[in-house]
């Protein structure tokens, strides 16, 4: 076998593992379709992301926060709820000026539990507010519409530095 078609033979696997996955995720859900990608950093298998959604029409960022999703993380590390929050907020500084820094890390603070591998953080917007919930269980609210739509953005943004995240995102 030529190596061109072994390349090719490898994409397709992990092309057809990918929706397979995000398919799945979808059934579990209640959400009609669901886009994956799965994040590394330095060889790190960090979390698996899932976009959910039911229209498909609203895959685009100038359309997202139009509609109701959520954003499923499964985690594969454990993180402790200040290294979660205080990332956060270095991403949200990322692609938008913020004033109250410290008022955004206590209020991710009290929302975001400590996770353990294989954790599921959902983000629930409903395009007035996000609700995060922690394996199915309600941790906290973010009623702030603008906070709700920048901290979203750490892996909505068009412009986020992990366009592979976002390609698979939006596909």
């Amino acid at each position: 076998m030529t190596s061109k078609i072994k390349i090719i033979l490898i994409f397709l696997i992990i092309s057809i593992t990918t929706n397979i996955k995000a398919n799945n995720f979808s059934l579990k859900s209640n959400y009609k379709y669901c886009n994956h990608h799965n994040f590394t950093y330095f060889l790190f298998d960090i979390y698996d992301i899932y976009l959910c959604l039911n229209d498909k029409n609203f895959l685009k960022y100038s359309k997202i926060y139009k509609n109701n999703f959520s954003i499923f993380i499964q985690y594969n590390l454990d993180f402790k709820k200040e290294k979660l929050a205080k990332s956060s907020i270095e991403e949200i500084n990322r692609y938008h000026n913020i004033d109250n820094t410290e008022k955004y890390y206590q209020k991710l603070l009290s929302i975001f539990p400590n996770v353990k591998k294989s954790d599921i953080i959902e983000a629930r917007y409903n395009q007035s507010e996000v609700k995060l919930y922690h394996n199915g269980n309600f941790t906290g609210i973010i009623k702030d519409i603008y906070f709700s739509k920048i901290f979203l953005d750490i892996w909505l943004n068009e412009n986020n530095k992990y366009q592979d995240m976002i390609k698979d995102l939006y596909q």
